[in-house]
């Protein structure tokens, strides 16, 4: 009687979520019309509204960026191109209309030569997604430990070189998903979503202004405080910003 009861409970999730995913699909679908037909504020809601249900996918958040940057909200459209570039870094489409969206932001803030010199030195960390470095954690895992059993059995020099070759790139991308992870979830990135915003010495209205930023400038959130971030910039300047001010990544 149980395992019946079992497998009903079961059937009726199975069936819930194939019904939360025929929805989806077809308010994802309303939306693309919506877009197409210009009626970008009403495709927008469309949009968010499957983002709240826990959709995730790089092609909504893509269209949601594409809608923002059409509502000439530029802030938001690099917020959510970022979202989309990182699950699925790789697209072209994505990178170019996120570098498009980036020429009209107004404050023009240099990377650090560090920055550029670990994006050529550690390329693979900016090119591959979380889920796919953890992927490759998993196959040079597998890979490294079947060749560590095949030499405890025949001796070879070409054995002993594979195995060195897969565990520096088991270690590489091991490190590369944990300070990816870090980077997602306690390091995060924001980006200024409204038209012009005060940074303050503290989190509070009393804080010393130190310097005005624009929408569509992309910053660290560094720590938080009440209603405040505290932000840093590729520059390394940093201050304290209303939270209602950063679109968060």
């Amino acid at each position: 009687m149980k395992n019946r009861a079992a497998g009903l409970l079961m059937i009726l999730c199975v069936l819930c979520t194939l019904n939360l995913f025929a929805s989806n699909g077809q308010n994802f679908t309303k939306a693309n019309i919506l877009y197409s037909e210009s009626k970008f504020e009403e495709a927008l809601k469309l949009y968010l509204d499957l983002e709240i249900s826990k959709l995730e996918s790089s092609s909504l958040f893509y269209n949601i960026a594409n809608t923002y940057f059409r509502l000439s909200k530029i802030g938001s459209a690099i917020q959510y191109y970022k979202k989309a570039l990182r699950l699925n870094p790789l697209d072209g489409d994505i990178k170019s209309n996120l570098d498009f969206a980036r020429e009209a932001i107004v404050d023009k803030i240099e990377i650090s030569t560090g920055t550029k010199v670990k994006s050529i030195l550690f390329f693979w960390y900016f090119l591959f997604n979380l889920k796919f470095l953890v992927a490759l954690v998993v196959i040079t895992s597998l890979v490294m430990w079947t060749v560590l059993i095949i030499r405890i059995f025949k001796k070879s020099e070409f054995l002993n070189w594979t195995f060195i070759i897969f565990f520096i790139l088991f270690f590489l991308f091991s490190i590369s998903a944990v300070i990816k992870y870090y980077e997602y979830n306690i390091d995060l990135e924001g980006v200024i979503i409204s038209k012009e915003i005060q940074v303050r010495s503290s989190a509070n209205e009393t804080g010393v202004a130190l310097f005005n930023l624009h929408e569509g400038t992309e910053v660290r959130i560094q720590d938080e405080l009440n209603d405040y971030y505290r932000i840093e910039l590729k520059d390394k300047k940093n201050g304290w910003v209303k939270k209602e001010f950063i679109g968060v990544i």
